[in-house]
């Protein structure tokens, strides 16, 4: 019975993960695919530049009503 209100709970908290802790920043996923394949330990140094646009907010909803065009 414990093991089955423990794949309940994980099954609930998979389907609400966007919910109970979001990520809010703008380039959450951005992957950058010169680095993507390197071994463990690579470094890389990059430049930083200020963004001067303002970045646009999203929510789940937004995005999932988006994604269908």
């Amino acid at each position: 019975m414990f093991g089955l209100v423990v794949i309940g709970l994980s099954a609930i908290m998979a389907i609400f993960a966007y919910f109970i802790a979001p990520d809010s920043s703008p380039y959450a996923n951005r992957i950058i695919l010169e680095i993507g394949g390197e071994k463990p330990g690579y470094k890389q140094t990059f430049l930083k530049v200020k963004n001067t646009r303002a970045a646009r907010t999203t929510s789940f909803f937004s995005i999932q009503l988006s994604s269908g065009d």
